[in-house]
C-alpha cells in the first residue's frame, strides 16, 4: 500500500526496516506487496518505509508479555513437553519390567 510520509517520520531502507523486524527483506517485501505495511516508493523503484508504520508492526508481532512471538511459541512448547515427561517418566522402565518384577 503506497503511502505518504509525514515530514517528522523518518523513512527506513527495505534493509533497515526488515532488520528492525527481524526478518529477511524478502519477506519485507512481500508483505508490502501485499499490503501489510505502508511503503513509500522513491522515483528510482526502491522501497522506503515510515519508522512509524515499522514499529506499529513491530509492536502487533509481539505478544503480550513483549517478547517476540517466536520465544513465546518455544517457551510454551517447552514447557508443554517437559510436562509430558515427567507425567510418563516412570511408564518407559515400568513397561520393561515382567509381571512377576512389577508385582514385587
Amino acid at each position: 500500500m503506497p503511502a505518504s510520509s509525514s515530514p517528522g517520520d523518518p523513512l527506513l531502507t527495505l534493509k533497515q526496516a526488515a532488520a528492525r523486524l527481524s526478518v529477511h527483506p524478502t519477506t519485507l517485501r512481500r508483505w508490502a506487496d501485499q499490503g501489510a505495511i505502508p511503503v513509500v516508493l522513491t522515483p528510482g523503484g526502491h522501497r522506503r518505509f515510515p519508522r512509524s508504520a515499522v514499529e506499529q508492526l513491530r509492536i502487533q508481532r509481539r505478544g503480550d508479555t513483549g517478547e517476540p512471538v517466536g520465544k513465546a511459541l518455544t517457551e510454551r512448547a517447552l514447557t508443554h513437553t517437559r510436562a509430558e515427561i515427567a507425567e510418563h517418566r516412570d511408564e518407559r522402565w515400568l513397561a520393561d519390567l515382567d509381571e512377576h518384577e512389577r508385582e514385587e
